[in-house]
């Protein structure tokens, strides 16, 4: 039996990583940065968090479209992918450091009956040492996918923009 979706979010954007981690910070960073560019949408949701892991279920699973923002250390051919993906829930992990964007989707189908259409943004980063700030050639990469996150934004959700604001 499905438990209906009352959608909350037209799309929800949780960015992970530890910003005490130079570049594993990037989640973060682009949340922050998408919250300031996209004012002008009003249902979209914005989480930032160290890693994905089951308390954001909840929250989430009244979106309507999720994206999940992460750094990887996977060279990525433009040093950015965004890529859509499927619920898994094959088996659950042992500890949270193990839950990844699929099993969240995956536990949002188990216990809703459903899951909305899902992306993983992920940006190549270089340094995961102790500091606070992104390397400049991983923040140059965030910058990139964040002007490509924006289009995403604008052609999936059609949502008018205000009168005269550019991007």
């Amino acid at each position: 039996m499905s438990v209906p979706i009352d959608p909350s979010w037209d799309l929800y954007i949780v960015g992970f990583g530890n910003p005490q981690r130079r570049d594993d910070g990037i989640g973060s960073y682009i949340v922050r940065q998408l919250k300031s560019a996209l004012t002008a949408y009003d249902k979209i949701g914005f989480l930032s968090v160290r890693h994905p892991e089951p308390s954001i279920v909840d929250e989430l699973h009244g979106a309507e479209q999720i994206l999940f923002v992460d750094a990887t250390i996977e060279v990525l051919t433009n040093g950015w992918q965004l890529h859509r993906i499927q619920p898994e829930l094959e088996m659950l992990p042992y500890t949270t450091h193990h839950f990844t964007p699929m099993v969240i989707l995956g536990m949002i189908k188990m216990i809703y009956g459903q899951s909305p259409p899902t992306w993983v943004l992920t940006v190549e980063g270089c340094d995961f040492g102790f500091g606070r700030r992104l390397t400049s050639t991983a923040k140059k990469r965030a910058r990139s996918a964040i002007s490509a996150t924006i289009g995403f934004v604008r052609a999936n959700l059609q949502t008018p923009l205000i009168w005269g604001q550019t991007f």
